[in-house]
């Protein structure tokens, strides 16, 4: 960055580093809990540590998403349909 003197929105592009919105991931983590129900059933029964599998998965699918992020949304949604 600062060889080049790029902006940071500009180094970050030529890293591949992009912003994920919160409507795309709330979209994977529904996507995930839907296709992982033994996961959703772990957490519910107190397991949270079980929803480090969706994050390898989500970080699969996208790179780029807050692994933090990622897991709270989806412990949010699995509270709202448990």
């Amino acid at each position: 960055m600062l060889e080049n003197r790029n902006e940071s929105r500009a180094a970050k592009s030529a890293l591949g580093i992009e912003e994920v919105n919160e409507s795309e991931i709330v979209a994977l983590c529904g996507k995930l809990l839907a296709a992982n129900p033994k996961i959703v059933a772990d957490v519910r029964s107190g397991n949270t540590k079980a929803i480090g599998s969706l994050i390898g998965q989500a970080k699969k699918m996208n790179p780029n998403v807050d692994p933090g992020r990622f897991r709270d949304l989806c412990l949010e949604l699995i509270k709202v349909k448990g």
